[in-house]
């Protein structure tokens, strides 16, 4: 039996939980514990590091940076299941085998946000006459989540111009402008760009406000 859209708008909610208990309370707890733990000078030398702690250590080789690369992508899988579970409750679809029979719904569209795309969140939902997205303040939000997250996703970071240019075009944010990218002296070094990770807040909480848009029923 079809879950009711109340209920699978419950369940959106739980799934974008699941992403903010590791943002507020699993991190936190994790860079607590690694503060505590002290390198002796043996683990130092094994190790090749002057950091005191383990936490100084995770620091120096970037794996904070790589646990938010890995709570984005959750956010990231999880608003996908997100959409689905909304688009087959408001269709009445059973199994996922019912959704992928749906002529309207293409490969990878639960998470393409991109303007004037063949095939989009925003125009699946229009089309269908669900929901109006692109109306949504948080919206834009969204847009520019899944711009970093195809970044994380495809190349882990590193930046292309096709990245540059979608956050100009779409977002209106020149990364060529930004006095911190700019010092990373692109396109003549590689640059890993981290910086977004510290949004992650951000789109979390705006991914709950966006569910919460949504209607209860036809």
């Amino acid at each position: 039996m079809p879950v009711s859209i109340s209920e699978a708008k419950q369940k959106m909610r739980l799934n974008i939980g699941k992403v903010a208990e590791v943002y507020y309370f699993l991190q936190p707890c994790v860079m607590t514990a690694l503060k505590e733990i002290i390198l002796s000078p043996e683990a130092k030398e094994a190790l090749k590091t002057a950091s005191t702690t383990y936490f100084e250590l995770w620091q120096e080789n970037y794996s904070d940076r790589y646990f938010d690369v890995a709570t984005f992508l959750q956010l990231n899988s999880q608003l996908d299941l997100s959409f689905k579970t909304y688009y087959m409750a408001w269709k009445g679809y059973e199994t996922f085998k019912d959704l992928y029979a749906d002529p309207a719904v293409t490969p990878g569209v639960f998470h393409s946000t991109l303007p004037n795309s063949k095939s989009s969140l925003q125009g699946l939902f229009k089309d269908q006459g669900i929901f109006d997205l692109a109306t949504a303040e948080e919206f834009s939000v969204l847009q520019e989540f899944y711009i970093h997250s195809s970044l994380y996703t495809k190349y882990l970071g590193l930046v292309n111009d096709t990245y540059i240019k979608q956050l100009k075009n779409i977002c209106q944010i020149d990364l060529l402008a930004d006095e911190r990218f700019a010092s990373l002296n692109y396109p003549n070094e590689e640059v890993y760009w981290f910086y977004p990770l510290h949004n992650l807040k951000k789109y979390i909480e705006s991914a709950r406000q966006i569910i919460e848009q949504l209607p209860e029923k036809k």
